[in-house]
């Protein structure tokens, strides 16, 4: 009974792990939320942002989703109080955006040159760490709960929205005032693929402790 219980405590936790995906943030200049990662701007702006797990992993998870409670987490932050580079404006609103349009054959290189509106969920406003308000080095971290949505006066359902995010059809726009009131830096939300050596690290720590249980029922046993 105490053998089907480990395993499938080892089997649980696997699977818990599965339901958490991770994001990175990435677009036609580079990884994270940069002005060059604007389509179409014909002078895109030196700010950058990005995760703020980058740089304080040890406060900060990545982007992340979980698919059981269908929450995604959104801790980012730009400017130099994060480690980037500050907006050269004020700070006017932060949404998510998508879906970007989708052809036949398209992959996710092709998202990153389309726009799409921001969803219609309710975004906080970030914490100021400007010294005038302007919010030009700012963070937040926000979870938003996936639900059911009108887009254009069609249903957006969690389904088709958690197979949205996951192709990557979903995008970060940070706005600011007055040069870049459609966006001044941008990342594209891209899911991180697990590596096959992670699942196998986790079976062989769970494959240890089994035939560690069993290493120990065996010397317990009465000579």
């Amino acid at each position: 009974m105490r053998t089907a219980l480990i395993i499938a405590a080892c089997i649980t936790s696997l699977s818990l792990h599965a339901q958490i995906w991770e994001f990175d943030l990435g677009g036609l200049a580079g990884s994270g939320l940069r002005g060059g990662n604007e389509p179409g701007v014909a002078t895109p702006s030196p700010a950058t942002g990005g995760e703020l797990h980058e740089n304080f992993p040890t406060d900060f998870p990545s982007i992340t989703y979980n698919v059981a409670t269908r929450q995604l987490r959104v801790p980012i932050g730009w400017g130099s109080d994060n480690g980037y580079v500050d907006l050269t404006g004020t700070y006017s609103a932060w949404h998510i955006h998508g879906p970007v349009a989708s052809n036949p054959g398209d992959d996710v290189n092709d998202y990153f040159t389309r726009n799409s509106p921001p969803l219609p969920y309710t975004f906080n406003v970030p914490q100021d760490q400007s010294t005038d308000g302007s919010r030009r080095t700012a963070s937040i971290d926000q979870t938003f709960t996936l639900t059911d949505v009108m887009i254009g006066g069609n249903l957006y359902s969690v389904d088709q929205q958690v197979a949205d995010l996951k192709a990557g059809r979903w995008y970060i726009n940070v706005h600011s005032t007055p040069t870049y009131g459609a966006g001044e830096i941008r990342g594209q939300l891209l899911y991180v693929i697990p590596e096959p050596q992670h699942y196998a690290a986790l079976a062989g720590v769970a494959l240890l402790g089994f035939a560690g249980y069993r290493k120990f029922r065996k010397n317990a046993q009465p000579a």
